[in-house]
C-alpha cells in the first residue's frame, strides 16, 4: 500500500513538471512573438523617432516577465509538492487501520465460527450421550433388572438379601450416571424426557426413600442405614433429578 501511493505521488509529480514546463514555454514564446509584432508595428507605422524603448529594453523587460511568471509557476509548483508530501504523510501514518481492521475481522470471525463448531459438535455428543442410554434402558435384561430392582425395594424382607440389595445398588449407581451427566449439561434432556428415563429416575428414588422409612420402622433390618449413606454420599445427583426436574 506503501509503495503505490509513493509511485502515484511520483507520477503525479512528474505530470505536474511537464505541465508547467509547457506552461513557462508558451508563455515565454508568446512574450517574444509580442514583442516582435509590437517592434515591426512601430517599425511600419511610426517614425523612428517616436520609438520609446530600445530592442535591449524590450528584451529586459521580457525577461523580467519571464522572471516573474517563471516564480509564480515555481510557487505554485511548490506548494502542490508540499500538499502531495502531506497527503503521502498522511496516507503512511494510517497504513495500520485497514491492517487492523482486517485482524480484528478475522479474529472475531474465527471466534465465531469456532462457538458455533463447539455448540454443534457439544449436541452432538448429548444426543449419542442420550441414545445411548435410552438404548441401555430399553434392553430387555436391564429392563427386567430395574423391575426386580424396584420389587426388592418394596419388600423390607427382600432388603436383607445381599443379593437383592446388590441389584438395587446397582440399578441405583446407573441411574446416579444418568443424573450426573444430565446436572453437567452433557444430556439431550428432551430426547431423555420423550423416551421418560426422568420419571424412572424419579420412581426409583422414591421407592427408595420408603424402603428406608419402612427399615426404619423394622428395628430388625439394618438396610436403613445402608440406604440412608447410599442417598447421602453416592446418589446426590440422583436426588438433585428427583427433586428438581420436572
Amino acid at each position: 500500500m506503501k509503495k503505490l501511493a509513493k509511485f502515484a505521488s511520483l507520477v503525479s509529480r512528474l505530470l505536474l513538471a511537464a505541465v508547467l514546463c509547457a506552461a513557462v514555454s508558451a508563455a515565454y514564446g508568446q512574450h517574444h512573438r509580442r514583442g516582435a509584432h509590437r517592434a515591426a508595428a512601430a517599425a511600419v507605422h511610426r517614425p523612428a523617432q517616436y520609438d520609446s524603448y530600445s530592442r535591449e529594453e524590450i528584451d529586459g523587460k521580457l525577461s523580467d516577465l519571464d522572471a516573474s511568471v517563471g516564480a509564480r509557476l515555481d510557487a505554485a509548483s511548490q506548494a502542490m509538492g508540499t500538499r502531495l508530501d502531506a497527503l503521502e504523510k498522511k496516507q503512511s501514518a494510517q497504513w495500520w487501520i485497514p491492517a487492523v481492521a482486517a485482524a480484528v475481522f478475522s479474529a472475531i470471525f474465527t471466534l465465531l465460527f469456532k462457538t458455533i463448531s463447539d455448540r454443534h459438535q457439544a449436541r452432538k455428543a448429548a444426543l449419542e450421550t442420550s441414545m445411548d442410554f435410552v438404548s441401555q434402558f430399553s434392553d430387555d435384561d436391564w429392563e427386567m433388572a430395574i423391575g426386580d430392582a424396584m420389587d426388592d425395594l418394596t419388600s423390607p424382607e427382600r432388603l436383607k438379601n445381599p443379593d437383592s440389595f446388590k441389584r438395587i445398588v446397582h440399578v441405583g449407581n446407573w441411574f446416579e450416571e444418568l443424573a450426573r451427566a444430565w446436572r453437567g449439561n452433557q444430556l439431550d434432556t428432551e430426547y431423555i424426557k420423550r423416551n421418560d428415563l426422568h420419571n424412572h429416575a424419579k420412581a426409583f428414588w422414591s421407592k427408595l426413600e420408603e424402603a428406608r422409612r419402612a427399615c426404619e420402622a423394622d428395628t430388625t433390618n439394618p438396610r436403613s442405614v445402608d440406604i440412608a449413606r447410599l442417598q447421602k454420599d453416592f446418589w446426590k445427583n440422583l436426588q438433585w433429578l428427583a427433586t428438581h426436574v420436572t
